[in-house]
C-alpha cells in the first residue's frame, strides 16, 4: 500500500504536469492545510519532489517548480474546454494518453464562458498546438485567431472545416438514423424527440436527422424541447420536463429518442415513477455516453462513437505537420458507427 507521503506527492506532480510551466508551490505547512494531511507527511512528499527534479528549494525556503522536460521533438498540446462539461474529461484522458505515447505532454485548459480570457491567454502561450471544444457560440474574435492559428489548431464536434481547421466527431448526427430503423424494425409508429440541453450545433443536427429519418420512415413524432441557459447534462432537466408531459398528457408515444444519453436516463426514471415500465410500456434511447448506457438499469439503446484514438492521432499527425501535404479531409468522422442496443428498447404495444 501506498504511504500518505507517497499519495501526496503523486498528486503534488500531478498538479505540476497539469500546469505545465515553472512557477512556485505553497510552502509544506500551506501545503499540508490544504490537504488535510501532517506537516511531516507534506515536508516528505515535497522532498520526494525535490530529489526528483521537479522542485527546488530556494535559499529562502520557497518551493520553486522546475520546467518540465519534454524529449526532443515531442509536443506540447493544450485542451481547452468548458469547466462545466463532464463528458471532456474522457477526450482528455484518451488525448493524454495517444500524447504519452509520443513522449508529448497536455495542459489541460478550462473556460467558464464564451468570453473567458482564459481562451486567448491559451492561444498566447508556447504550446506547439491546442485541441478545443468550443463554446455554443464562438465570438466572431475568437473565430478569427483560430483561424490565423489554423496550422495548429484542432476542434472536437463543431464543424470549422469552412475555417481550414480540422474537426473531429466520432458520433455524426448521421447516424441517428440507425436508432430510427431500429425502433422502426420494433413496431413503433411514434417516436417523439426530446431535447432539454442548449442547441448546440451538434445537439441541431441531431434533432433535425431525427426530424428527416421520421419523414422518410413515414413514422410519426412530435419534438418536445425545453430552454435552458447553461450547458449540462441534462439528465435532471430530463426527468423533470418528462413528468410534465405525463402529467399534461402530451407524451403518448411508444417511443423517444432522447438527444443525449443523459436525457434519456433522466426520462426513463420520470417514465418509471409514473408506473411506465422502460422497453415494454415505453421505449427510450440516446446518442453517445455508451459507459454510462452499458450501465444504467436498464442498460440504454443507444449510437455508439467510433473509437476516439485514431481520430485524435490524425490531429496531432495535423499539428506536428502544421497541415503541410495533408492527406485526410478536415472533418474527421468515421464511415460508420455501431449501436449499443440496450434494455430500453422493445417491441411496440399492441
Amino acid at each position: 500500500m501506498r504511504s500518505k507521503s507517497a499519495s501526496v506527492a503523486g498528486l503534488l506532480e500531478q498538479r505540476i504536469r497539469d500546469d505545465g510551466q515553472s512557477g512556485s508551490l505553497p510552502s509544506e505547512r500551506k501545503l499540508a492545510s490544504q490537504l488535510g494531511v501532517s506537516y511531516m507527511t507534506a515536508r516528505k512528499a515535497v522532498q520526494s519532489l525535490v530529489r526528483k527534479g521537479l522542485l527546488s528549494r530556494q535559499d529562502n525556503g520557497r518551493l520553486t517548480v522546475q520546467p518540465l522536460k519534454v524529449a526532443k521533438g515531442a509536443m506540447t498540446v493544450g485542451f481547452v474546454t468548458p469547466a462545466s462539461l463532464s463528458t471532456a474529461r474522457v477526450w482528455e484522458y484518451e488525448l493524454r494518453e495517444t500524447l504519452a505515447q509520443r513522449n508529448g505532454m497536455l495542459r489541460p485548459i478550462a473556460y467558464t464562458s464564451p468570453t473567458d480570457p482564459t481562451i486567448f491567454e491559451a492561444l498566447d502561450t508556447e504550446l506547439d498546438g491546442w485541441f478545443f471544444i468550443l463554446p455554443q457560440q464562438p465570438p466572431p474574435l475568437l473565430l478569427g485567431r483560430l483561424r490565423r492559428l489554423r496550422d495548429r489548431v484542432v476542434v472536437l464536434w463543431q464543424d470549422t472545416s469552412a475555417l481550414g481547421i480540422p474537426s473531429i466527431e466520432t458520433g455524426p448526427p448521421a447516424f441517428v438514423g440507425k436508432l430510427i430503423d431500429h425502433l422502426v424494425s420494433l413496431g413503433h409508429k411514434r417516436i417523439d424527440c426530446l431535447n432539454t440541453q442548449p442547441e448546440d450545433s451538434v445537439i441541431r443536427k441531431r434533432i433535425d436527422t431525427w426530424r428527416q429519418a421520421i419523414a422518410e420512415r413515414k413514422v410519426e413524432g412530435q419534438f418536445h424541447g425545453l430552454t435552458v441557459d447553461h450547458f449540462q447534462s441534462g439528465a435532471a432537466t430530463a426527468r423533470e420536463e418528462t413528468a410534465r408531459l405525463l402529467r399534461s398528457g402530451q407524451l403518448n408515444a411508444s417511443a423517444l429518442f432522447c438527444s443525449t444519453t443523459s436525457q434519456a436516463w433522466g426520462a426513463m426514471r420520470a417514465c418509471c415513477d409514473a408506473g411506465l415500465r422502460i422497453g415494454a410500456d415505453i421505449s427510450i434511447c440516446g446518442f453517445g455516453e455508451i459507459d454510462t448506457a452499458r450501465l444504467l438499469i436498464p442498460s440504454v439503446t443507444a449510437v455508439q462513437p467510433a473509437d476516439r484514438r485514431p481520430f485524435l492521432e490524425k490531429g496531432l499527425d495535423w499539428i506536428a505537420s502544421r497541415g503541410v501535404d495533408w492527406p485526410h479531409p478536415l472533418r474527421l468522422e468515421p464511415d460508420d458507427v455501431s449501436l449499443f442496443i440496450g434494455e430500453s428498447t422493445g417491441p411496440a404495444r399492441r
